[in-house]
């Protein structure tokens, strides 16, 4: 049997958006191409020597710092770099910064991995010197609506410490990042995103307050109604915590509310009657799973990519609640169910997502499996010794970290979060929690047979539009 392939898994988290996209993809490789997977956190950079792989793997090259100088690195030292794309549905109006923290504006993963015939084409054209390695994969993310089951409502309030018996309807929202404005680092986000300069900072502010003063009227007119209000996971970092100066926090104490600052989004989803967002992708995740979606916009004068387009919307608290009676009187919310706002939906899937067939996944491992088999480039360029450092100075550290004195330390105050995420012990439960979901997946669709024969790669791409 041939020797297997080793693939070095960089994350910053053991749960969450990147990780679910990635752990199928990696799954995939286990089961099926012959890979071996070690995972290990972003800052040990130096494990890419240590390790010797065949392949890094990162959730993307351009959403931190980190992200960015291991694929950088994993480059330099001649070993293949795949990632994904965490942030796909963006505008391609030349708006959007589709190399984040990439400063050297260079591809390095073998191959980019786009969401959606939209997005790939606007690369292919904006980056012609890189479009054959511009390829389709679809949102892997966006498979596990497809495949896996959620825990039960009972569980979920029961684990959050909510009698589930106090309340027999629940609204969930998702935060949108305003959070941002707490600090330099998202400040400078928006400054980038948005075209109007800091007087962007105070349109988002004003957005904010109205969307703090919508969600409060709602929580205080209906107390028998829980409202679940999921904080935005990348609206604070760990180096810049700020405060939580969002859109909902200051209504956390209200006693039907549960504010949620951590925690997987399909899980909230799948307990919630109905989901609010200002703008979200998780629309069309809440769609997937069965529950509809209501846009608040105060302020309709916002660069989006177009999924609210598919949903209703209001714009204050009087049509809110108008929207709470109808959705909660008549089992819908006004307009959900027509022809013209489902066809529109299923535009903004192929436009956003790509597909919603369970399939990304899979997609996605197929270029996974044509980086592997790529020729090794020529190795060139020493280990830095910076990497060095923080690798051999984390391992002295991490079996001494005590939290409360360790915050103690000014230059260790920002960093606690590698000291807690260091062992990344959520991974494995998360695995063995999803894995007997993909392994019925991949019996009902036949995958084993599929790929053995050669077919299910040509059953994914069976044009040319898709590739």
């Amino acid at each position: 049997m041939a020797e297997k392939r080793k693939l070095l898994y960089f994350t910053n988290n053991d749960y969450g958006r990147d990780v679910e996209m990635l752990l199928p993809v990696l799954y995939f490789a286990e089961r099926f191409l012959n890979c071996e997977v070690l995972t290990t956190l972003t800052p040990n950079i130096y494990e890419i020597h240590r390790q010797k792989p065949d392949c890094v793997v990162v959730a993307n090259t351009i959403g931190a710092w980190l992200h960015f100088h291991i694929a950088r690195e994993a480059t330099r030292a001649g070993i293949p770099v795949f990632a994904l794309v965490s942030e796909g549905n963006y505008a391609t109006d030349q708006s959007f910064n589709y190399w984040g923290y990439n400063t050297d504006k260079k591809l390095f993963e073998k191959y980019h991995c786009c969401w959606s015939n939209r997005t790939r084409d606007f690369l292919r054209k904006d980056l012609p010197e890189y479009a054959e390695r511009i390829v389709l994969c679809g949102g892997v993310g966006f498979d596990r609506y497809r495949l896996y089951q959620f825990e039960a409502r009972s569980a979920f309030l029961e684990r959050h410490g909510v009698d589930a018996s106090a309340f027999k309807k629940i609204i969930g929202y998702a935060g949108w990042g305003f959070g941002k404005l707490a600090h330099p680092r998202g400040r400078g986000e928006f400054l980038d995103y948005f075209t109007g300069g800091e007087d962007s900072l105070q349109w988002i502010e004003t957005q904010r307050l109205e969307m703090l003063s919508i969600l409060r009227k709602s929580v205080e007119a209906h107390p028998e109604t829980l409202f679940i209000l999921k904080k935005h996971p990348t609206e604070t970092v760990a180096a810049e915590p700020g405060a939580d100066a969002n859109e909902i926090a200051a209504l956390r104490d209200y006693p039907n509310v549960l504010y949620l600052v951590e925690g997987n989004l399909h899980d909230i989803i799948s307990v919630v009657d109905l989901w609010w967002v200002y703008d979200s992708t998780t629309a069309i995740e809440a769609d997937m799973m069965g529950k509809q979606t209501l846009f608040i916009v105060p302020d309709s004068n916002f660069p989006r990519s177009g999924v609210h387009e598919g949903f209703p919307a209001a714009k204050n608290f009087e049509e809110v609640e108008l929207m709470y009676a109808t959705f909660f009187d008549e089992g819908s919310l006004p307009g959900y169910t027509s022809e013209l706002l489902q066809h529109r939906r299923e535009r903004i899937v192929t436009d956003t997502i790509g597909f919603a067939d369970g399939y990304n996944h899979i997609r996605a491992a197929h270029y996974l499996e044509k980086t592997l088999q790529a020729p090794t480039p020529k190795k060139s360029g020493l280990p830095s010794i910076k990497y060095f450092f923080v690798f051999w100075i984390l391992q002295m550290l991490v079996p001494l970290y005590r939290k409360r004195v360790f915050e103690r330390i000014p230059w260790l105050r920002t960093k606690l979060w590698v000291f807690e995420k260091y062992t990344l012990s959520g991974i494995p439960k998360l695995k063995k929690r999803y894995t007997p979901y993909l392994d019925k997946f991949y019996e009902t669709e036949k995958i084993e047979a599929r790929y053995q024969s050669g077919r299910l790669y040509s059953d994914l791409f069976k044009t040319s539009n898709s590739r």
